[in-house]
């Protein structure tokens, strides 16, 4: 709106009241009379009206086929343009193909949209062939001296065509404290005598025929050495793997395991009794109806004693034992427990039991093993009529 003020003398206005209102930039000529009748006009103009809505522009960070995100950053042809929508931000982030549409305004209040529309993200593009070595320790924990086995087996095998029938790598290990006693390949992968280099440690095997699913591939058979000091911990490492598919070769990440290495020799695991006859892996001489508690109160172990039934559960200390059933004191030591009488494995003494014994005197049903030995029941290592006897009077009370 433009006003005529502060005239010098009264005058009347020729068509107007002394304002104009402007709608668009231009001129506009006031006219007007004194009171003496003299004409004059007073020019207004303006030029600062916009009503041009900016002009937007939408770049890309890729315009080509891609499978990664992709950002539209929208510009304009002038300053101080405002985003009103997308937390006001004048970026996008297209994760999958669409579009997205910027509101803004400027300075003069004109508002506008401009689209953002992507349509090149692939997601559908070929995924990259891959595949993972897997290294699984018999155990984690070792001995000096001890002997362990590494299993390698290959897992996780994506967008492979057909399959792998070759690989190879480089094992990484300290020779100071391990070394390698034996490789086999297994499920019919080559480990013959061409397939590892044992100046470099570098293997190769190969199969007859595709592999497209998890599979054991190796198994190693390895001894820490008995000038090692312990305790350390070391790795055993996988480098350089690459396998085939007789196509094309197919890379794979390093992978290493961790193990430990305990302090000095652990002594195997013993035990002596007052009460039982131990003899090589056999413990004899237990009566019947003995607990696991009283029977580990009638011995002396350096290890942890278990006692596990034929069917392989575990016995608490209130559990009767059982000719058959087996002691452990540690994973490689054994024994077999025998109870005088109970022939027939069931924990306890009774007619079966006699009748057994009666089958063997006469040799129509030999007794053998831990049965043989239950059925010496006065402890001459042989069984006669006398045992028979004797377990007679066992169930019937007698003694």
């Amino acid at each position: 709106v433009a006003t005529v003020v502060n005239p010098s003398e009264e005058i009347t206005f020729i068509e107007s009241d002394g304002t104009h209102t402007f709608t668009e930039n231009g001129e506009y000529v006031f006219e007007f009379i004194d009171s003496a009748g003299n004409r004059g006009t007073v020019k207004a103009e303006v030029l600062w009206i916009d009503k041009i809505v900016p002009v937007a522009t939408i770049t890309y960070s890729t315009e080509n086929e891609t499978m990664d995100p992709v950002t539209a950053t929208i510009t304009f042809d002038k300053e101080n343009v405002k985003i009103i929508n997308n937390e006001e931000n004048n970026t996008y982030l297209f994760t999958e193909n669409g579009e997205f549409t910027f509101e803004f305004i400027d300075l003069a209040g004109n508002t506008g949209t401009a689209i953002a529309n992507v349509n090149w993200i692939q997601n559908d593009l070929p995924q990259e062939p891959s595949f993972e070595l897997k290294l699984t320790p018999s155990k984690n924990t070792l001995n000096v001296g001890e002997e362990f086995e590494i299993g390698i087996a290959i897992d996780n095998l994506k967008n492979i065509e057909y399959g792998l029938v070759s690989i190879c790598g480089q094992f990484e290990y300290d020779e100071s404290i391990l070394e390698i006693l034996e490789i086999k390949g297994q499920n019919s992968w080559n480990m013959d005598e061409n397939s590892f280099n044992d100046n470099n440690f570098k293997f190769v095997t190969e199969k007859g025929e595709y592999v497209s699913q998890k599979e054991n591939i190796i198994t190693m058979k390895l001894k820490v050495k008995d000038t090692v000091e312990g305790p350390l911990d070391i790795k055993f490492k996988v480098i350089s793997v690459i396998a085939s598919n007789s196509e094309n070769d197919i890379d794979s990440d390093n992978v290493e395991i961790n193990l430990h290495i305990n302090d000095g020799i652990i002594e195997d695991g013993t035990i002596t009794s007052d009460n039982y006859n131990i003899e090589e892996d056999i413990i004899s001489r237990i009566s019947p109806q003995t607990t696991v508690a009283t029977f580990k109160g009638n011995v002396t172990a350096n290890k942890e004693i278990t006692i596990i039934d034929e069917e392989g559960n575990t016995l608490n200390d209130d559990g009767i034992l059982a000719t058959g059933m087996k002691l452990k004191l540690d994973e490689n030591i054994e024994y077999t427990l025998v109870i005088t009488g109970d022939i027939n494995k069931d924990g306890r003494i009774s007619i079966t039991d006699l009748a057994k014994l009666k089958l063997h005197i006469i040799e129509k049903d030999v007794l053998q093993d831990c049965r043989y030995l239950a059925a010496d029941i006065n402890g001459d290592d042989r069984v006669s009529i006398t045992d028979l006897a004797k377990l007679k009077k066992l169930i019937i009370g007698i003694e």
